[in-house]
């Protein structure tokens, strides 16, 4: 088309993204540690995936995977 002096024409595409989403959630039992440092050792992926579940109805069932996550709060 462009060769004739035409505008192209127009397709559909299908596009997907990566998408970061930040929320803060709380682990639903509580840590038994000896100091906060430990406590925050204690909260791996899995927990908080789970917590993340119930928080939104379901994680993995809306084909979510948590990678990385930053605990920003320890209170004793």
């Amino acid at each position: 088309m462009e060769e004739h002096g035409l505008p192209p024409r127009g397709r559909e595409f299908t596009v997907e993204a990566l998408v970061t989403i930040t929320t803060k959630v709380s682990v639903p039992v509580p840590v038994s540690a000896r100091s906060e440092e430990v406590a925050e050792d204690e909260v791996d992926g899995e927990v908080l995936a789970r917590a993340l579940g119930r928080r939104i109805g379901g994680f993995r069932r809306h084909g979510l995977d948590l990678r990385e996550y930053t605990v920003t709060e320890v209170q004793a």
